[in-house]
């Protein structure tokens, strides 16, 4: 209850969003309000209490223990109304901070797959690009081994002249040798 407590205590329960709470001056309002209902339930209380006293005198009474019950419930309903409406205005603080941090997991995650799609995109064209320069490589090696394999052939004919001519000059000089010595 606020009479047990203090602004101080009270002062605790402020929230620090601007948009959502009171401030330190409505809290103290409050406290104040509630004070001075404090001190009228006091009032009436120690009214009843008199009126109990002279009435059980009288009527010997329980109507008085009933309406006193009924008073204490009313003033536990006015201590706890405010507290009730703060406590309120909590969950629902609460809750939406709870949608905002949903909300901004959402977009995250939602980056974070746009972000991977993009990515795999990238290698998808980089792969591409691969295969790509793969074949260039692939025909370009496809036309050096052609190449390479017709100058093996020219140098299979090449080498069959050179024999050839080898073999033609040895025999011309044997010739010239036995041409001269014959002579």
């Amino acid at each position: 209850m606020l009479s047990k407590g203090t602004y101080e205590e009270i002062e605790g329960f402020k929230s620090t969003n601007v948009g959502e709470l009171q401030t330190g001056h409505d809290l103290k309002k409050r406290y104040e309000e509630n004070k001075v209902l404090e001190e009228i339930i006091k009032k009436i209380e120690k009214r009843y209490l008199k009126i109990e006293q002279e009435y059980k005198k009288v009527f010997g009474g329980k109507f008085f223990e009933e309406t006193y019950q009924q008073l204490s419930s009313s003033k536990e309903v006015i201590n706890m109304d405010w507290q009730e409406k703060y406590l309120d205005k909590l969950d629902q603080n609460i809750t939406e901070m709870k949608q905002s941090l949903r909300d901004t997991e959402n977009r995250i995650a939602q980056m974070i797959n746009q972000t991977l799609s993009e990515i795999r995109d990238r290698d998808n064209q980089r792969h591409q690009e691969f295969l790509h320069i793969n074949q260039k490589v692939d025909y370009f090696t496809n036309s050096v081994d052609k190449k390479i394999d017709e100058i093996r052939k020219e140098i299979k004919e090449d080498r069959k002249w050179i024999i050839g001519i080898a073999v033609t000059t040895i025999l011309g000089v044997a010739a010239m040798v036995i041409t001269v010595l014959l002579k």
